[in-house]
């Protein structure tokens, strides 16, 4: 009797392990897909045409769907499957710095002129020395190894390891 009762107690649990999976399965999943704005392609717009009332409003929506519809390219047989080109990406910036600060363990923050505010890592020990009186700090920043970037101070030599903070 003992055993049969930790067996359907076990079902029990398992079965309302199922029931909480599957409700989070429904409101991670499900739920915002059906709250999802529909696409705003020419077909969509055209339908939303035929609900205007006036006649000549209904004619300059459907004259507006239409004209939008001949600006987007005809997707063709020959770019299907293949992925979307990538986007350009810059590989380095350089910029004037226009605040310099620390954190409280002594790592720098590097704020750009362009708004752009980077942050020296932890794990880099380089120290970085303020800009003489009246000079501008310039630096350049660019891409490193394996997703990370590199700041190097004009006029100085060595690499500071940075992330974008801002």
């Amino acid at each position: 009797m003992v055993r049969t009762r930790y067996v359907c107690a076990a079902q029990r649990t398992f079965t309302v392990v199922q029931r909480y999976t599957l409700g989070a399965f429904v409101c991670f999943v499900l739920a915002p897909a059906a709250h999802a704005e529909p696409p705003r392609d020419a077909l969509f717009e055209m339908t939303q045409c035929t609900k205007v009332g006036d006649p000549a409003e209904r004619l300059h929506c459907f004259d507006a769907a239409a004209a939008r519809a001949q600006q987007s390219p005809a997707p063709s047989a020959e770019s299907f499957g293949k992925p979307p080109p990538p986007a350009p990406e810059l590989d380095k910036i350089t910029a004037p710095v226009r605040e310099l600060s620390r954190t409280p363990r002594g790592q720098a923050i590097f704020v750009l002129d362009n708004g752009q505010t980077w942050r020296q890592l932890d794990a880099d020990d380089v120290r970085v020395m303020d800009p003489a009186p009246g000079r501008v700090m310039r630096v350049t920043i660019e891409r490193g190894a394996f997703g990370s970037y590199n700041l190097v101070i004009e006029g100085r030599n060595g690499v500071i390891k940075v992330r974008r903070i801002q």
